[in-house]
């Protein structure tokens, strides 16, 4: 798949009061109603406590095109920050956070956002959405209580982009609450009124929950997610994440000294330390120092050398050996002469390696 496919949830709450609901209760409910405004007020609550806090999620990839058989495509991590009512993405190890979406680390294929709490948010908040009680399942090893909901396309802000088309769809969906704990356990969720700009027959969502322990306090946080696109051409996408390494998420400062007497140092910096802004269109050889393999995550760092100085003007403009570094942004997976994998996108392009598949050579338009 040569173009990316995004699918983005942008969140509307409308927040109702909690008293025409209690008062309603005294009056004689439908079964589950007063469960319902319990999980609801209760969520709100666990999402309003839920402090700066970042994970690692981990997307693996697989792809069937029209005809074809389902095969992996590729692992993407990326760090996740969840704050004050957005997600916001960086890849792994940055320092900080921008209003970056998965769909800016990744070349093709199918990503998404919304998967770490802004699904949640939305079934939380009250009015944009109709909820139906269905009973009590087992599920996830304990009975929970199950309600079918609707979010209509005029209040959703689920948005479905592929090279064919954009458009917004609706969601019916179901999720599982303990009738204990209030705590909801499991959404699951499907796309309907698609429109006709968009040829997709159906995207489905799954999200599993649990208790996280940051700092030695008790969220509820997301542990996987499986969702999947299914187009009318044929081809299928289908990922499954994982959220692991969450920790809370702020700013630190410290200021140390080093014995006394001991005379003051100061840092230098050289060329090799420093990131540079090419030239366009500048040649530069480099040769990976990095293994890179069918197993190598988009977004995983990568290393390499400068081989032989870079001229400008009969002037050293990079001298050989300056380091070069950069995140993996795109990895395909070639069958010929064995199998190769080609990063395509990102610091590094045009990098063409057999197994294995390092170390290699390659000449790039332009490198930091």
């Amino acid at each position: 798949m040569e173009s990316g496919i995004a699918v983005k949830l942008t969140v509307r709450i409308v927040l109702g009061g909690l008293g025409l609901a209690w008062a309603a209760a005294a009056q004689g409910l439908p079964p589950g109603a007063l469960l319902l405004s319990r999980v609801r007020a209760h969520m709100r609550e666990e999402l309003a406590r839920l402090p700066n806090c970042s994970c690692l999620e981990t997307v693996t990839r697989n792809h069937q095109p029209a005809g074809g058989v389902m095969r992996p495509l590729d692992t993407i991590r990326l760090e996740v920050l969840y704050s004050d009512r957005r997600e916001i993405y960086a890849s792994p190890g940055d320092r900080g956070f921008s209003n970056n979406q998965p769909m800016d680390f990744t070349g093709s294929g199918l990503i998404g956002n919304g998967h770490f709490a802004l699904y949640l948010s939305e079934i939380a908040g009250e009015g944009s959405l109709s909820c139906e009680y269905k009973g009590e399942e087992s599920l996830l090893g304990r009975r929970l209580a199950r309600y079918d909901y609707r979010v209509p396309v005029n209040m959703s802000g689920n948005t479905i982009t592929i090279p064919e088309g954009q458009g917004t769809v609706g969601i019916k969906g179901s999720f599982w609450a303990d009738p204990a704990t209030y705590d909801i356990l499991r959404i699951a969720a499907e796309a309907e009124d698609i429109p006709s700009s968009l040829p997709i027959v159906e995207y489905v969502t799954v999200i599993d929950y649990a208790h996280t322990n940051l700092a030695g306090t008790d969220f509820l946080l997301p542990q996987s997610a499986d969702y999947r696109l299914l187009e009318f051409s044929g081809e299928l996408s289908r990922n499954h994440l994982e959220f692991t390494h969450c920790h809370l998420y702020g700013a630190q400062s410290s200021i140390s000294f080093g014995a006394r007497g001991e005379p003051p140092q100061f840092a230098t910096s050289s060329v090799l330390e420093m990131n540079r802004e090419l030239l366009p269109a500048l040649q530069v050889v480099i040769r990976l120092s990095t293994r890179i393999t069918e197993k190598t995550a988009v977004g995983a760092l990568i290393k390499a050398v400068v081989e032989g100085n870079v001229l400008r003007k009969k002037r050293v403009l990079i001298p050989d050996g300056s380091p070069v570094r950069g995140r993996v942004r795109r990895l395909d997976w070639h069958d010929e002469n064995g199998g190769y994998a080609l990063p395509t996108r990102g610091n590094f392009s045009a990098v063409r390696c057999g197994a294995p598949i390092s170390p290699c050579t390659s000449a790039v338009p332009s490198a930091t």
